[in-house]
């Protein structure tokens, strides 16, 4: 691409596509008078392809309204009320997980319904886990995803427990679990959890309520 008559010659690169937001550098700027209409700059476009299967990155958060808190930094926009916030280096317990989201800003940590109505049932997901605020056990039997955290403490059962099945074919997905705080995150499979019903099946998968990951749902 060209352009003619211009008084300025300056190389843009578009370096990065990244969450819908374009990074250009510029580069050799050269003032100069010059009034001839012949003068032409050249425009390099490279941009980096975008991966169809991640969730619409065209979606625009206000940054008036930053979902993640000052230690979080937003990492995958599910929709303009459903992100992703992240500090990487820094693993979180479910009940620390709200700490990545900007809660003097009107977010929280994702609740199970709020997941599922905004992707997590249509597999809108991603290969990164993210705490949710769901409990499918706390110290007792299993139960279907609740709307809030489990407790963070350690304690086990006499024997394993079923918690998960595939959605497809209900077979049993990876292994039962002795752990009796049990809570919920992101998944990239479906997964049916807590107990085997239509209505507990998800892109999301337990793990023990202590358990760390460096990433949070914020949801408003």
């Amino acid at each position: 691409m060209t352009i003619q008559g211009t008084r300025t010659t300056c190389s843009f690169r578009l370096s990065c596509v990244l969450a819908g937001l374009v990074l250009c550098c510029c580069s050799g700027t050269e003032s100069r008078n010059d009034s001839s209409a012949s003068t032409r700059d050249t425009v390099t476009l490279d941009l980096a392809p975008i991966d169809s299967a991640l969730p619409d990155r065209s979606v625009k958060v206000d940054a008036s309204k930053d979902p993640c808190s000052s230690v979080g930094t937003p990492d995958i926009v599910y929709s303009a009320n459903m992100v992703v916030c992240a500090e990487a280096g820094v693993a979180r317990t479910q009940c620390q997980a709200e700490e990545l989201c900007n809660t003097a800003g009107g977010w929280h940590l994702c609740t199970a319904t709020e997941y599922l109505a905004r992707g997590g049932k249509l597999g809108k997901s991603l290969k990164k886990v993210g705490w949710i605020a769901s409990c499918i056990r706390s110290d007792g039997v299993p139960n279907a995803p609740t709307d809030k955290v489990c407790a963070c403490k350690p304690g086990t059962s006499r024997a394993q427990v079923k918690v998960a099945w595939h959605c497809l074919d209900d077979r049993m997905a990876g292994f039962g679990s002795d752990e009796l705080f049990l809570g919920v995150s992101s998944s990239t499979a479906c997964t049916r959890i807590g107990v085997k019903t239509a209505a507990t099946a998800g892109f999301w998968m337990f793990g023990k309520a202590i358990g760390t990951t460096d990433r949070a749902l914020c949801c408003r």
